[in-house]
């Protein structure tokens, strides 16, 4: 499934407009999405704020049936090491093995919550 430009635009102004205090970037790339940036100061980390985030993503992937990528990246001061345990709370695998998904060259990708 995709979401329509209209649809995406009003999500990520949500966003914006529910989390002033962090930098979020993600990308609609028709049957996925893909969080580029997803950056807390420093002061907000710790706090349960990108945990919310990460929910709301989800929660409107999952609304639309689509599958979510993401690649952990230390470039704006996080740990590596909290960043691989973050992402798979969240459902996301690592994108190898018997999970590898060839169309997303993130390392780590959701699926879509299957509906009743």
């Amino acid at each position: 499934m995709s979401v329509d430009v209209l649809t995406f635009a009003r999500f990520k102004l949500r966003m914006m407009q529910k989390y002033p205090d962090a930098v979020i970037g993600i990308q609609n790339w028709g049957d996925f999405l893909r969080i580029e940036t997803l950056r807390l100061h420093p002061t907000n980390q710790g706090k349960g704020r990108g945990s919310a985030i990460m929910r709301d993503v989800n929660k409107f992937a999952d609304a639309h049936d689509l599958r979510v990528g993401v690649t952990p990246d230390p470039v704006y001061g996080g740990n590596m090491q909290r960043l691989r345990r973050f992402y798979p709370r969240f459902g996301y695998v690592r994108n190898r093995g018997r999970h590898h998904d060839p169309e997303i060259s993130d390392s780590y990708v959701r699926e879509p919550a299957r509906k009743l």
